[in-house]
């Protein structure tokens, strides 16, 4: 079949009623049904990009603690073929400057854009429609400038800080590393949903 782009109009078939779920499967399945792409219709949806229900693209905890991180200006070392060397980069201490420029090279803002009255933001890591579900957070023991003690911490790329959303106690840690390599610390990475359904579907 030649590729042909997707014309937007209606099913010439008319969209039958979803039946009453009966499982959470069923409703999974019957969302599926009613929300997806043909090859020569798009889902049924508005026809326009409703702004007003835009989700936030920063996800904040409102009362929590924010440790800001530093702005760690760019070296031209370590160069970019040492990546692919075993043992080229030496390996660096866990501290203040470490997180913040792991976090900056990651998951920060890379610029402001405007247009038309609107005002957005760019990020250093790429994502589909400029939407950027992707959250990250840092689970760790003390680190030095930073944490006094392990916590777990939410990045907040429009302040370039940590949220620190609970402390460990050193036994809990200690639990915790038991079960993995030695002085280990965990960037954990989830996804807000909502950010791509909104515009994709």
């Amino acid at each position: 079949m030649p590729f042909r782009l997707m014309q937007k109009y209606r099913s010439p078939e008319p969209q039958a009623p979803l039946r009453p779920a009966q499982s959470p499967l069923d409703i999974v399945l019957a969302y599926h049904q009613a929300t997806k792409h043909a090859p020569y219709r798009y889902a049924r949806s508005l026809g326009y990009m409703d702004w007003d229900t835009q989700p936030d693209p920063f996800r904040r905890f409102r009362g929590a603690p924010l440790l800001p991180l530093d702005e760690i200006p760019p070296t031209a070392d370590p160069p970019y073929g040492a990546l692919f060397q075993p043992g080229a980069i030496a390996p660096r201490p866990l501290d203040r400057d470490f997180i913040s420029q792991l976090f900056y090279d990651s998951l920060a803002l890379s610029a402001w854009k405007e247009y038309g009255g609107s005002r957005w933001a760019l990020r250093v890591n790429p994502s589909s429609g400029n939407l950027h579900p992707t959250e990250g957070y840092l689970i760790s023991g003390p680190v030095a400038g930073l944490l006094d003690s392990p916590a777990v911490c939410h990045y907040a790329p429009d302040e370039h800080g940590l949220e620190v959303r609970r402390t460990l106690t050193s036994g809990q840690w200690q639990r915790l590393l038991d079960q993995l390599p030695h002085s280990t610390v965990l960037v954990a990475l989830t996804s807000i949903v909502w950010r791509e359904t909104w515009k994709y579907g």
